[in-house]
């Protein structure tokens, strides 16, 4: 990352870094900023439901509005570990010895697995938020619902290509992790979970094309 933070840069800096052929930012960080556009949307939804009837209700409006901003200021910070975890393939490629450069080479895919996972189960808890809005939002709202759903689906889904790839990486070195196989299956049931979501909304919003 060479010091940098996504937390600081512009939109279009940060894009124009994705698009470079440099060692970071890459697919996983982009899928930890989905993550925090999917927060955002929940969190707009949230702050524009009407003041609830008991506080009790009210409590609980606060509590989802908070918790999808602390998803939503978590994202660049996860961005920069994903980017950090990614450079470390660069590095696994210096060693002169061929077994040093494969040993480095599985220590490189297992970080970068961990670090693909550990986004993957970040965005994942964004989901019960999203189920909440999609069965309990007013329709000009509801579309918002959709693409946060979509979006997060989008992120969690590339959490588990990630560690995918790596994996397979890995096991070209030499090994493997089932902790990882199964963080994978986990991520591909979020991914439908979200994607189901959003056909709810979409049932919602246009039922007589569903």
């Amino acid at each position: 990352m060479d010091g940098r933070l996504t937390a600081d840069e512009p939109i279009s800096e940060w894009l124009r870094s994705l698009a470079s052929t440099g060692p970071g930012p890459g697919g996983g960080a982009a899928a930890a900023l989905m993550a925090g556009m999917a927060a955002a949307l929940a969190e707009m939804v949230v702050a524009h439901r009407t003041r609830r009837n008991s506080p009790d209700e009210e409590v609980h409006r606060r509590s989802l509005e908070a918790f999808s901003a602390a998803i939503r200021d978590a994202a660049p910070a996860m961005a920069d570990q994903d980017a950090d975890a990614s450079a470390g393939f660069a590095a696994a490629n210096q060693p002169d010895d061929p077994h040093d450069r494969s040993t480095a080479r599985r220590d490189a895919s297992l970080v970068a697995a961990e670090s693909a996972a550990s986004l993957g189960r970040f965005a994942s808890k964004l989901v019960p938020v999203l189920q909440e809005l999609g069965d309990d939002s007013s329709t000009l709202l509801l579309a918002d619902v959709g693409v946060a759903a979509a979006t997060l689906a989008a992120s969690t889904r590339a959490a588990a290509l990630n560690v995918c790839t790596d994996l397979l990486l890995a096991a070209e070195a030499g090994t493997g992790r089932s902790d990882l196989l199964d963080a994978f299956d986990e991520l591909e049931a979020t991914t439908a979970d979200l994607l189901a979501i959003v056909d709810r909304v979409r049932a919602r919003l246009h039922p007589s094309r569903v």
